[in-house]
């Protein structure tokens, strides 16, 4: 009886954070299977744009690892005028969260 309430309070603890990948506190949070984006501010449009992309990861909710700034992601493409910012989020089943920052810009 000792052994399974053990088992499940670990079981409990790997499973509570349920895998937040947060930014300005816009939480992924994963119960199956999320996908999903946000806009955050735009200040034009056009068809000749870059795109930049930078991507934290976090699993279990207990490790993350990478950068998901946006001065990351305008780096990535030499992005020096950013015209737009918006985040994508991806999580399966709490193991794993993904919270990407997408810039839009001209070099």
């Amino acid at each position: 009886m000792r052994v399974q309430r053990i088992i499940m309070m670990g079981v409990l603890a790997l499973l509570m954070p349920a895998c937040y990948a947060t930014q300005y506190g816009s939480p992924a949070f994963v119960n199956i299977i999320n996908n999903g984006g946000l806009g955050r501010s735009a200040t034009a449009e056009s068809n000749n744009l870059l795109t930049g992309r930078a991507c934290a990861t976090s699993y279990l909710g207990y490790f993350a690892f990478g950068d998901a700034s946006i001065s990351a992601a305008s780096r990535e493409n030499g992005i020096n005028k950013i015209a737009s910012v918006s985040h994508t989020t991806e999580g399966v089943l709490g193991i794993t969260a993904k919270y990407c920052t997408v810039v839009r810009g001209w070099q």
